[in-house]
């Protein structure tokens, strides 16, 4: 912020710096000394409005806001099974602050969507209080300033309590992660109990047949554990109104990645130009969009494949991202 307005009180890294290390007593902002930082009125008064641009001429709209690093799940291709070392409860942006940060962001700064992330979002006790927040934040016209977008990635094993919740603020785009459509592979793959299996996919089928919801379902593929599900995921689309997205593994901190568990977006490809041939057309997507959108003839949904290990797809690149901790 300090970069894009001079006038701006304090730098980004000092205020983020401030979060962190501020006492939990005083890490409201309505006592903190960021509150001043970031007070909409007094920052609203030096500033006039305008989008950001990064040093690509990217002009940033999306902002993904991770609530948490804690998850109930722990998915082999994203964290160790045990010993995970998470953020303290203490540390992590509270409702008020989210509050602050979000108001700036999308009120003077031009950021239109939200999609809510973790970690798990839905296991903080507050999530509610959060959606709640947000959903006050959206735009009253189709041009008029505010959010014009809302979504969530969840692994989906809580959400249907939040279902009402979503639906009263306006949270229409939910991504569920589900990497299976075996149970028994489910409870292999996330190492939590199957009975959490048939949580995700009754969900899956409650938000597909609800017309709210714009529901896309993402699954990584591995090498010799679902690779051989490809198909039964693009049948998925026959009848239900949602994209399913194949995403190649990809290395992260503590997940063991090996380039022989990777099955390359030309290999998931092939696998679905096999079986469907030409009635496999593509679609045409937005520049900003990580995947590449197929439909096959007939079907009610789409498939798509997010490359983001063999391809280059930065280009477009339309978000940012806001840490747990304020980063």
């Amino acid at each position: 912020l300090a970069q894009e307005f001079p006038s701006f009180p304090m730098t980004a890294s000092s205020a983020s710096r401030l979060l962190r290390n501020a006492p939990k007593t005083s890490r409201s902002f309505s006592s903190c000394a960021a509150r001043e930082a970031f007070s909409l009125p007094q920052f609203a008064e030096t500033v006039t409005p305008r989008p950001l641009v990064d040093r690509y001429r990217r002009r940033m709209e999306y902002l993904r806001i991770s609530l948490t690093d804690r998850c109930n799940l722990r998915c082999m291709y994203c964290m160790p099974e045990e010993a995970v070392d998470f953020a303290p409860s203490d540390e992590l942006l509270t409702v008020d602050e989210l509050a602050r940060i979000s108001s700036v962001l999308v009120e003077l700064l031009g950021i239109r969507k939200v999609r809510l992330s973790g970690g798990e979002p839905t296991v903080r006790k507050d999530f509610e209080e959060i959606c709640d927040m947000l959903g006050s934040l959206r735009a009253n016209g189709s041009d008029g300033p505010g959010l014009h977008a809302l979504g969530i990635t969840t692994n989906a094993v809580r959400l249907p309590r939040y279902i009402p919740t979503l639906q009263r603020n306006g949270i229409r785009e939910v991504n569920v992660s589900l990497d299976t459509l075996v149970p028994v592979k489910f409870q292999f793959i996330a190492r939590r109990d199957a009975k959490n299996f048939h949580v995700v996919h009754n969900t899956i089928c409650e938000l597909a047949d609800n017309p709210f919801f714009r529901l896309k379902v993402n699954c990584v593929v591995l090498k010799g554990v679902n690779d051989d599900e490809i198909l039964d995921f693009v049948e998925l689309t026959r009848t239900l109104p949602l994209d399913v997205r194949f995403i190649e593994f990809m290395p992260f901190s503590g997940n063991k990645w090996e380039e022989g568990k990777m099955v390359p977006k030309a290999k998931m490809l092939e696998k679905m130009t096999e079986k469907f041939g030409e009635s496999l057309r593509p679609v045409r997507t937005d520049r900003a969009s990580t995947a590449k959108m197929w439909q096959v003839d007939g079907y009610a949904g789409r498939v798509g494949i997010i490359s983001s290990m063999t391809d280059e797809f930065c280009g477009g690149g339309n978000r940012g991202r806001l840490s747990s901790e304020g980063g």
